[in-house]
């Protein structure tokens, strides 16, 4: 098990090293191009250990077999079960401090979307005409069918993009004072967000890292 931990690593370190070269390689590229690699990428790694479980695994070796010196002593064999033992015995905290490591990551990703959720619940609709028809103009520019809606927080905060499903942008309340130019770029930068579905690819993200 030790060496399918160890072998899983290291493809999944292949995996992402392969995406970072061919972002690289696509610098003169659109950025969704470069996004699709990366979430490729992430993608690839979440379903790689249910490819490692059913696809025939080829052996290739990077150097020849020696051949045995000479036969296996009675001493040698029984050193390597001792050394078996212990590994068997060491393998339930590691497994543990495994497991420990994932709730960490995933708990890190609950807390911000339960703090976002929270935070839109509470919020209040953003009813301004002039948001509102920027809204539908930048919706039918960048091709969004739903648009999302628009709120403001009790709080103060940064504009963010929430829900995947049902999209929320919030925005702080000073939104009223911010002139035609800045309202146009922060409402389609979120947009973007919305459009390329970035909350999908945190979740993917977070949870292969995991």
């Amino acid at each position: 098990m030790l060496a399918q931990c160890l072998s899983l690593v290291v493809r999944s370190a292949l995996i992402l090293l392969a995406a970072e070269m061919l972002r690289r390689l696509s610098r003169r590229s659109a950025a969704h191009d470069r996004y699709q690699i990366v979430l490729a990428a992430f993608g690839l790694l979440l379903i790689w250990p249910l490819l490692s479980a059913t696809i025939p695994m080829v052996a290739i070796p990077l150097w020849p077999t020696l051949p045995a010196a000479g036969g296996v002593t009675v001493q040698q064999t029984a050193m390597v079960i001792r050394q078996a033992r212990r590994m068997g015995n060491s393998l339930p905290w590691a497994l543990l401090l495994w497991a420990a490591g994932v709730f960490l990551v995933l708990l890190s990703l609950v807390l911000g979307y339960v703090k976002a959720w929270r935070l839109a619940k509470h919020a209040i609709p953003l009813t301004d005409a002039r948001w509102n028809d920027l809204l539908v103009e930048l919706s039918r520019k960048v091709g969004l069918v739903k648009m999302p809606v628009l709120l403001i927080p009790e709080v103060p905060v940064m504009p963010l993009t929430f829900g995947l499903w049902r999209p929320k942008i919030l925005l702080p309340a000073e939104c009223h004072t911010w002139s035609d130019t800045r309202s146009r770029m922060v409402l389609l930068h979120e947009l973007a967000h919305v459009k390329r579905r970035d909350i999908l690819m945190q979740v993917l993200a977070t949870t292969a890292s995991a």
